[in-house]
């Protein structure tokens, strides 16, 4: 009985030793499943971290979905686990004797079942793992075609971006080109046009003044004639009485023929130099008879209206009126060719008459045009130098008017 209690305990061991075998190759091949799992699971968060900027959504989809699996399985493990502990417990209770050799036997099916489980899941994973990797090399090497792609189509965009800008840069300087050549026919036109216009003004104003003159003098010589045939008509009426009172008075004397007196040119030059004495204010004779300039004085008025057309100059430069600037003043190739640059390379111009003066000497107004500042792109900025001060000047003309402005 002894004998056979030692072979039913050790039968009991052996049964145990199984169970435990079994139970730590189940729960290893659990360890190796979730690890398995989790690996995945790892692998499956690495692939969406590299797809996070094109689906981030996705992948935290994922991470639920795959965690939320995990979270089922791990419970269906465990209820498994503990169902199996149940029936282990009450199979060893109810069967420890007659099971235990089919228990050894059944544990070394299952080591082998087990052993086979595992080269299999090995073999298994290294073909995963061959998959995986292929299938990250192609991702990889679509990704870099695609990154090629867009590279290309950049660059392509770029060339053509390029070209766009050097024809645009090319048709605005074409434009820019034809509007400078027609502005600046514009301002020859304009240039001729006040230039034909002022001397026709200068001739109608000179012919207007010797018209005038012609008539003046016209009416001197006919107020001088009429003078002149009174004085003949009142001396000769005088001279014949007197003859008539001496007739009658000495009968013994000799007849006395009246004798017309005729006046001769000094009369008459003192009476045309006393009306041009009242008349010409503007000029005085010198020692050979001959008549000279005088200066004449410089009003407020005079001032006044120079500094009109001054300030009509600089309305002008301000608004940008070329034609106004060319009818203001005399023809200067030089200054209009300098504003037309100003124009085209600045925004604005701020501007200002100063230091506006007389010259009685030379019959001259004279001022200074000084260009105080220049804006561009809404900068604004001090110009050079060499621009930054003009003096301009207008002179009386014989008609007693002022001209155009010299610059």
């Amino acid at each position: 009985l002894a004998a056979e209690a030692a072979r039913q305990a050790e039968q009991e061991r052996v049964a145990a030793e199984a169970a435990r075998l079994a139970e730590e190759q189940r729960l290893a091949a659990e360890a190796a499943r979730q690890a398995e799992q989790e690996r995945v699971a790892a692998e499956a968060a690495r692939l969406a971290e590299e797809q996070r900027l094109a689906a981030e959504a996705a992948r935290q989809a994922e991470q639920e979905r795959v965690a939320a699996e995990a979270e089922r399985l791990a419970e269906e493990q465990r209820v498994a686990a503990e169902a199996a502990r149940l029936a282990e417990e009450q199979r060893r209770a109810e069967e420890a004797a007659r099971l235990a050799e089919e228990q050894r036997v059944a544990a070394e099916a299952a080591a082998e079942a087990a052993a086979k489980q595992a080269e299999e899941r090995r073999l298994a994973e290294e073909a995963l793992a061959q998959e995986q990797r292929l299938a990250e090399e192609a991702a990889k090497a679509a990704e870099e075609e695609r990154l090629a792609a867009l590279q290309r189509r950049a660059q392509q965009a770029e060339q053509e971006r390029q070209a766009e800008i050097l024809r645009e840069r090319e048709r605005i300087a074409d434009e820019r080109a034809a509007r400078i050549a027609e502005e600046r026919a514009q301002v020859e036109r304009a240039a001729l046009l006040a230039d034909q216009r002022r001397r026709a003004e200068a001739r109608q104003s000179v012919e207007t003044a010797a018209r005038l003159a012609a008539e003046r003098r016209a009416e001197e010589a006919r107020t001088l004639a009429q003078r002149s045939r009174e004085r003949i008509r009142e001396s000769a009426a005088t001279r014949e009485t007197a003859a008539q009172q001496r007739a009658a008075t000495s009968t013994s004397a000799p007849a006395i023929t009246p004798q017309a007196t005729v006046v001769n040119g000094p009369i008459a030059n003192s009476g045309s130099g006393a009306v041009a004495g009242n008349s010409a204010a503007s000029t005085v004779a010198d020692g050979s008879g001959a008549e000279v300039a005088t200066v004449r004085p410089i009003s407020d008025a005079d001032i006044a209206t120079v500094y009109r057309q001054f300030q009509a100059l600089e309305r002008a430069i301000e608004a940008e009126d070329m034609s106004s600037i060319v009818a203001l003043t005399e023809r200067s190739s030089a200054k209009i060719g300098l504003f037309i640059q100003l124009f085209q390379n600045f925004d604005e111009l701020d501007v200002r008459i100063e230091d506006v003066s007389s010259k009685p000497a030379s019959n001259t107004i004279v001022g200074n045009l000084h260009v105080r500042s220049v804006t561009r792109d809404g900068v604004r900025r001090s110009p050079p130098d060499s621009y930054q001060r003009t003096e301009i000047s207008a002179q009386r003309e014989n008609s007693g008017g002022w001209g155009r402005i010299v610059w």
